[in-house]
């Protein structure tokens, strides 16, 4: 029984040695890093640097103003451009000074809303992209809108955006 005694005494001092001796924040396996490999076409340059052939000084913003005002959407006050409309109905998931974004299953009650909104507003259209996309000019704004089944989008800034809101 002693020896017994002893063993289990010699086992319990090793363990708690052992355990005294490893640092338990350390891992055990180094970490993994997670590193995203530039894919082809990426040239964008580092912050602080720029592209050869670009010019050195920096960019000027877009000059205007954007028209908006607050609308009510389903208990949310929402901003849009001036004189456009979304169904009461509509999910915003989101909404800031330039953009609103939806999750409606069915768009087209969006699309209906945006596009009958804008003509009454005195919106034209300036571009239909590729994808489905429809640029508005009107009111001082350019307005980029695009909108598929759970995904809608409205985003918008001043005119002289349009163009390179048309390259989608």
């Amino acid at each position: 029984m002693k020896t017994r005694l002893a063993a289990v005494a010699v086992a319990v001092v090793a363990a708690l040695s052992l355990a005294a001796c490893t640092d338990d924040t350390e891992p055990t396996t180094p970490p993994q890093e997670t590193a995203v490999a530039p894919q082809p076409g990426d040239t964008a340059p580092a912050v602080g640097e720029t592209q050869p052939g670009l010019p050195q000084e920096p960019q000027e913003g877009f000059e205007g103003e954007i028209q908006t005002e607050s609308i009510k959407v389903g208990p949310m006050d929402v901003t849009v451009p001036k004189g456009m409309k979304l169904p009461e109905s509509t999910i915003v998931t989101d909404s800031q000074e330039s953009y609103v974004m939806m999750i409606d299953e069915d768009p087209q009650p969006v699309i209906d809303a945006v596009f009958s909104s804008a003509e009454e507003a005195g919106y034209e259209v300036y571009a239909e992209l590729d994808n489905g996309s429809t640029v508005f000019v009107g009111n001082g704004n350019a307005v980029l809108f695009d909108a598929y089944p759970n995904a809608q989008i409205l985003t918008w800034g001043p005119e002289a955006m349009k163009d390179a809101l048309a390259q989608g």
